[in-house]
């Protein structure tokens, strides 16, 4: 268990780091204003984000580059983890609010994304322990042994 962790772990952290250098390098007309555009008829953020985001495009689009971009890189280095995990989770869910009713595929993909960063957040990996069976071990086969020799 411990290694998947460690591994979407880093998946994680490597994909919000490449989200954040990505928003540095690429206009917000490009990523956001047509994607959040068509999504402000069914978005409950639409005031918000036509009052504080609209007239600060660029600024937010930066912030946000170095937000996910920090807390990626938090992520990938295990480093203030929890932080990081929660930071990540308070941004997938407000994806999520923001194109998650107009485009079904995000909203799937940013609540699975929210909760396994509220798990990143919440659970410390180094307590996981993976624990192997024996090699010979089947759940069925210890009750029939125990059963044969008279003990069950």
């Amino acid at each position: 268990m411990g290694i998947w962790l460690l591994l979407y772990r880093l998946l994680d952290g490597g994909y919000f780091l490449w989200r954040g250098i990505h928003k540095w390098y690429t206009p917000p007309q490009v990523w956001l204003v047509p994607r959040v555009n068509a999504a402000l008829p069914t978005t409950p953020l639409a005031p918000i984000i036509r009052q504080f985001i609209y007239p600060h495009l660029q600024v937010f689009s930066l912030t946000l580059g170095t937000v996910e971009a920090v807390a990626g890189a938090m992520m990938l280095a295990n480093v203030g983890r929890r932080i990081a995990g929660w930071v990540l989770f308070t941004l997938n869910v407000i994806f999520l609010l923001t194109l998650g009713f107009k485009e079904p595929h995000d909203l799937g993909l940013n609540l699975f994304m929210a909760l396994t960063n509220l798990m990143f957040a919440r659970i410390d990996p180094a307590r996981v322990q993976y624990r192997a069976r024996p090699a010979s071990f089947a759940p069925g086969r210890a009750a029939r042994l125990q059963r044969r020799e008279g003990r069950l």
